[in-house]
């Protein structure tokens, strides 16, 4: 799979209590905060997906759709997504950070929605107690969270 930007894979499986406030920072949500990309036809259960923008500024918004569209892309061509499509709802949230990108391990913290910091090893970490909280608060219902965060390096863990 190559995608001309790296995406990062955050999946809340476990519930956590809502972050407080003074966790979370402070976060805007382009309006409307949540939008509908693609409302499969089948007319049993579907499965919610919801993409998160982070660190993306308002100016970036755009390039979040298309690196949206963009993982979209990949997954109608890959089983299991690819045969349960008209099941599948997905959504995205516009979260608005202050500053484009994320943190790097020793370098100051930059303001962005869900603090996702690039470790020392070269991982992107974010609090699960914030992103659920943001995931459950913006998009009731969601199966799957999926946070895009907007940076050229690989990120994941697996």
């Amino acid at each position: 799979m190559k995608f001309h930007r790296m995406f990062t894979l955050l999946l809340a499986l476990v519930l956590l209590p809502f972050a407080s406030p003074s966790e979370a920072g402070v976060i805007t949500f382009r309006s409307p905060a949540r939008v509908t990309v693609h409302n499969g036809s089948s007319a049993g259960g579907k499965l919610h997906i919801v993409f998160f923008a982070e660190g993306y500024r308002r100016s970036e918004m755009s390039r979040f759709r298309n690196d949206v569209e963009t993982c979209l892309a990949s997954l109608r061509s890959t089983t299991p997504f690819r045969e349960n499509w008209s099941r599948i709802r997905v959504s995205m949230v516009r979260s608005v950070s202050a500053v484009s990108g994320v943190t790097v391990a020793g370098q100051p913290i930059r303001n962005t929605c869900f603090g996702a910091t690039r470790t020392d090893r070269g991982f992107i970490d974010i609090s699960d107690l914030i992103a659920f909280s943001i995931a459950m608060s913006k998009a009731p219902g969601c199966d799957i969270p999926i946070v895009l965060v907007n940076t050229n390096q690989w990120g994941g863990g697996g």
